[in-house]
């Protein structure tokens, strides 16, 4: 069972650790900038719960989702996810990698989708680890 309310609860506790999320991601040496984003379009828009924009050329576009169990990434699902990568690109111009990152409760079903789209797949453990 989910509802909004966890989702958007999990997304706070999830932006209140991004020290957490950076050192799991072994990149908490390199200087970056976090926030959301979003952009207005055609096709409805995009939003990003969480971009980590460093100083090595590389985003982050962190996608978060409460759920269950492990999270499944679907025909659907995937792409909406490379529209929102190319929303991004488009919107800011950047000329910077892009990497999408999972943070989930249970972590990432591995699928084709999932290998093909996901390159960092948190668990909500790993917001709690000591650095």
């Amino acid at each position: 069972m989910r509802s909004r309310w966890a989702g958007i609860t999990f997304e706070t506790l999830c932006t209140k650790h991004v020290e957490e999320i950076k050192h799991r991601l072994g990149i908490s040496g390199i200087h970056s900038v976090d926030g959301s984003w979003f952009a207005k379009g055609g096709n409805g828009g995009a939003q990003v719960d969480l971009l980590i924009d460093r100083d090595d050329h590389v985003v982050n576009l962190c996608e978060m989702k409460f759920r269950d169990g492990p999270f499944t990434i679907d025909a659907k699902y995937a792409r909406e996810l490379a529209q929102k990568i190319e929303s991004f690109r488009r919107s800011t111009g950047t000329r910077k990698s892009i990497l999408l990152t999972f943070i989930t409760t249970y972590g990432l079903a591995i699928n084709a989708y999932s290998r093909q789209w996901v390159q960092n797949d948190l668990a909500a453990e790993a917001l709690f680890q000591e650095l």
